[in-house]
């Protein structure tokens, strides 16, 4: 009897084990949206209003094996915005790269006050059914492979139009589409398609931050603390 609920009890853990692996393997990251500064780096110092900063996306695509040659990438697409206040900035779409650009990419528009009104310029959209506004890529019917599994798929860039010490970061945002072809992100991870829709725990982003160079940050905590002092004064 003991020896009967032991083997129970090892069928227990080893169908835990399994079901937990899995449970991992189904989390795992297939696709990362990866915004970065022009040249490399994740953080870019500014210093005056009207500053242009150049940034790219990449997507990085992730199989399960360690070899990278065949690990592809189809399509995808979303928006990019700024935080919501704080240093403040327009973002515009300037291209999609090559060989991503095919029938039925866009570079996409400004997105006006779908992510805020707090008075500088986001890029894309937040519609669940229309296209229109959206950053998106695409080579054609057959995914791209390469021997890094990283794509460089599209540019932007940041127009500083008001510095604040808080600075402020710059997110894609994949899109979310309802209904059909709502798995707009395909990617062929160990060369086997996966299709997923935005929010699919599979897709990561990764941002970059803006921030006012040292010694604009000590002029703006300056300019600050003259404006207290006036105040109190008055």
């Amino acid at each position: 009897m003991k020896a009967f609920r032991s083997w129970i009890l090892i069928a227990i853990l080893v169908a835990a084990t399994v079901a937990l692996a899995v449970s991992q393997s189904q989390a795992a990251i297939l696709l990362t949206y990866d915004l970065r500064v022009d040249g490399g780096g994740k953080t870019a110092l500014v210093d005056h209003v009207g500053q242009v900063v150049y940034l790219q996306l990449y997507a990085i695509v992730t199989g399960a094996d360690a070899s990278l040659v065949n690990d592809g990438l189809l399509s995808g697409g979303g928006s990019v915005r700024s935080s919501t206040g704080g240093l403040l900035g327009d973002i515009l779409g300037l291209s999609v790269e090559p060989p991503f650009n095919f029938a039925g990419s866009s570079v996409g528009a400004a997105a006006g006050t779908a992510f805020d009104d707090d008075g500088d310029q986001d890029w894309g959209s937040i519609s669940t059914s229309s296209a229109t506004g959206y950053f998106l890529f695409t080579p054609g019917i057959a995914p791209v492979y390469n021997t890094t599994g990283e794509y460089l798929v599209g540019e932007f860039s940041f127009t500083v139009k008001e510095l604040d010490a808080a600075g402020t970061q710059l997110t894609f945002i994949p899109r979310v589409k309802i209904g059909t072809g709502s798995t707009l992100h395909k990617v062929y991870p160990d060369m086997v398609l996966t299709s997923m829709t935005g929010t699919d725990a599979r897709i990561a982003t990764s941002g970059v931050q803006i921030m006012p160079e040292p010694a604009t940050m000590a002029l703006l905590g300056l300019g600050g603390l003259v404006a207290l002092i006036r105040r109190r004064r008055a």
